[in-house]
């Protein structure tokens, strides 16, 4: 009895060796076939603003070059580069297709030059996202920022970094009530959209505290303004602690 489980323990183990050569055999065989796939197809999903030819031009893919030896970190490092390009991840499949997955940047303000006409959208970490006629962010339009003053592309003056973060801010919610922004001196200013009896009232914010600023106009907006029937509201001042001053005209 004990010799024929010593048998038995014997031939399992030679069957478990044979099965588990014939597992990793199998493996690298289907590694290898893995890595002899080409690239057969390039598609780019999410691109908007960021235009699929200049998305390529980054990327610098070959049909025909081994799919899964493409460093996906490095590529996807290259199409970052993209001003227009918040992030990017590649996806393979075995039919030899290669993804390009973009996520582009949400634009905050649309910077116009000294004639009027949009040069640059910018986004929350202030940088500078080219303007395309061929879309349309609803977005306020931005006077008296000099783009020639960015760094690489990014916005270096620290008030209007400052702002942008607090139009990102989703506690501010302010998309509906802002239509311009003004830089003058490192003073913000605003027109707000016209509504009821109100036109494009200006507002001066000042040059910090911007996040508290749009919360207490939200607020003002909202519990002064729209309910006014017979009050129409020409100016509004939030550079005092805590307090907007407000310029009114009564009929």
């Amino acid at each position: 009895m004990t010799e024929y489980l010593h048998g038995y323990i014997k031939r399992s183990g030679y069957l478990h060796g044979i099965g588990l050569l014939g597992l990793i055999v199998l493996g690298l065989g289907v590694l290898g076939w893995f890595l002899s796939i080409n690239v057969a197809r390039i598609e780019v999903h999410g691109a908007v603003d960021a235009g699929e030819s200049e998305i390529l031009a980054l990327a610098d893919l070959q049909i025909g070059q081994k799919i899964y030896k493409t460093n996906a970190s490095e590529l996807g490092g290259r199409v970052e580069k993209h001003p227009w390009v918040q992030t990017a991840s590649i996806s393979r499949f075995p039919n030899g297709t290669l993804r390009i997955n973009i996520r582009e940047r949400k634009p905050e303000l649309l910077v116009l030059d000294k004639n009027g006409r949009p040069i640059v959208y910018l986004d929350k970490s202030g940088r500078h996202m080219p303007f395309r006629d061929t879309s349309f962010h609803d977005v306020p339009i931005f006077h008296g920022y000099d783009v020639n003053e960015a760094s690489d592309g990014h916005v270096n003056n620290v008030v209007v970094q400052e702002l942008l973060l607090a139009l990102a801010d989703n506690i501010t919610e302010t998309d509906d009530l802002i239509s311009e922004v003004s830089l003058k001196s490192d003073q913000i200013g605003l027109r707000l959209e016209p509504a009821g009896n109100h036109g494009a009232i200006p507002v001066q914010l000042g040059s910090t505290e911007f996040i508290k600023k749009l919360k207490r106009l939200r607020a003002f907006w909202y519990q002064n303004m729209v309910p006014a029937q017979n009050t129409r509201y020409e100016s509004l001042d939030l550079r005092y602690a805590s307090q907007i001053v407000s310029r009114e005209n009564t009929p």
